[in-house]
């Protein structure tokens, strides 16, 4: 989709001309319900990609319920996830 864009089959600005109906299509043939999918779908495989191997960051709780031991800082390494993802996609 996002190629798609950039190379101008889809043009912005005809996107931005599009009123809420599902039934219409882009100039391209494409109906706004299908780029909105496509959209869904490329962001839910981002997070999937984003979150690949959290599971492995995951403290154990090993205090009896309280808000300190339940707070997200006491049940996730997120230091140890942040510096084990990919060097090039961190600022």
């Amino acid at each position: 989709l996002h190629r798609q864009l950039v190379d101008g089959q889809c043009r912005s600005d005809e996107l931005l001309e599009l009123s809420m109906s599902d039934s219409q299509e882009l100039s391209c043939g494409r109906s706004l319900h299908t780029v909105e999918l496509e959209i869904q779908e490329a962001f839910l495989r981002f997070m999937a990609a984003i979150l690949k191997g959290y599971r492995s960051f995951l403290r154990p709780i090993t205090q009896a319920p309280s808000e300190k031991a339940t707070d997200a800082s006491s049940l996730f390494d997120l230091q140890g996830f942040l510096k084990s993802r990919d060097r090039s996609h961190q600022k």
